[in-house]
């Protein structure tokens, strides 16, 4: 199934458009098919919305697992290709044909914990922890063209709000999934690359946060 693709703004290259995304993010123990975890499944769940399942034993990162975004019909769509690199967590959002739309890497030296995504060899956002937050989970998200998003909720649940300053970004929920490593993320932004790549990061920093309780 060909992918309608769009501009993307920041990096002057072509990425996948939808104008809403829903995923169903399953992080329970992977099925054994040659040595490696099982591939990413997704649903079609109306012409606006998909919905994206993925399942691992552990964080993607921690282990340099990768897993796949495919459509309903079994096709490829993207490719989250984890790596550790030197002590470094790193991941590629990848096109069905190992195009990188984006790349997210944790910094090792920092105040809080951040990660920076690049899309096309340019900055493209820093994910990091809010400092003297209420909440004891809380991210800003600074984009390269100036934007700042917040993720606000229960992050360890999966139950929070991405928002920036024209409204939702995105939005993640296990209200409708009984399996406890289950959560949904709907994505509302129309690089959504760049916002599935952000809500990566966010997981991946909670989880190391919590690694180290």
């Amino acid at each position: 199934m060909d992918i309608p693709m769009h501009p993307n703004p920041i990096a002057g290259t072509l990425i996948p458009a939808a104008p809403s995304v829903r995923y169903l993010i399953d992080r329970s123990l992977p099925q054994q098919t040659t040595g490696r975890s099982s591939p990413t499944a997704v649903h079609l769940l109306s012409r606006h919305t998909v919905r994206v399942r993925y399942v691992m034993r552990q964080r993607v990162l921690s282990l340099g697992q990768d897993y796949w975004v495919t459509d309903d019909a079994g096709n490829r769509a993207f490719l989250v290709d984890g790596k550790v690199l030197a002590f470094r967590r790193t991941f590629e959002l990848k096109g069905p044909r190992g195009e990188v739309y984006a790349v997210g890497r944790k910094r090792l030296i920092a105040l809080r914990d951040t990660m920076v995504v690049r899309v096309g060899g340019a900055h493209a956002a820093t994910v990091r922890k809010k400092l003297f937050s209420p909440i004891r989970h809380s991210f800003t998200i600074a984009l390269a063209n100036g934007e700042r998003w917040e993720a606000r909720g229960d992050l360890i649940e999966k139950n929070y709000t991405l928002e920036g300053p024209r409204g939702v970004v995105a939005q993640t929920s296990r209200k409708w999934f009984r399996i406890r490593d289950t959560y949904g993320v709907e994505i509302y932004h129309p690089d959504v690359p760049l916002a599935l790549a952000i809500v990566v990061c966010i997981d991946e920093l909670v989880a190391a946060e919590r690694g180290r309780e």
